[in-house]
């Protein structure tokens, strides 16, 4: 006797190895057909992606021009406002580099002006210090007259 299942085991690992190679068939199968469904779907909604992608593309770029017109005119409005306020500048610090030579003139002269007036307050102020003195000697001087006349005066007064 053959030991158990030889002969079996020849005829039926044929036949297992039959069904699993249809089974894998199958399931072959039904993944590429499962991946040829997706790639139909994909392939409608690539193109209406597309489509969208391009059509805010299209809005993106409109909006990208005016807004780059309205920013050159505005651009160009600052910019002529510029060269006038630079105009104005330019001739603002022309009539102040002539006044600075004016001022450059004349310098000089004041500064000889203030050392006299400088000297003239000086001579002023000995004098009144000067002055200072001589009415404190007036001031003494009154003071002792009062007293002098006072004296004359109180007999002639006690008379009336």
């Amino acid at each position: 006797m053959e030991p158990l299942g030889t002969a079996a085991m020849a005829a039926g690992g044929a036949a297992d190895w039959a069904v699993t190679l249809g089974m894998v068939g199958a399931g072959v199968t039904f993944v590429l057909y499962v991946m040829s469904s997706i790639n139909g779907a994909m392939a409608g909604k690539l193109v209406a992606v597309t489509q969208s992608i391009e059509e805010l593309d299209r809005r993106m770029n409109v909006r990208f021009d005016e807004m780059d017109r309205r920013l050159g005119g505005q651009l160009a409005a600052v910019d002529k406002r510029l060269e006038r306020l630079e105009m104005r500048v330019d001739r603002i610090d022309e009539r102040l580099v002539k006044v600075e030579v004016l001022l450059d003139g004349k310098i000089p002269a004041m500064e000889s002006r203030m050392t006299t007036m400088e000297g003239k307050v000086t001579t002023m102020e000995r004098r009144l210090t000067t002055l200072e003195g001589k009415m404190t000697t007036m001031e003494r001087k009154m003071t002792s007259m009062d007293a002098k006349l006072d004296r004359l005066l109180a007999p002639a007064a006690r008379r009336r």
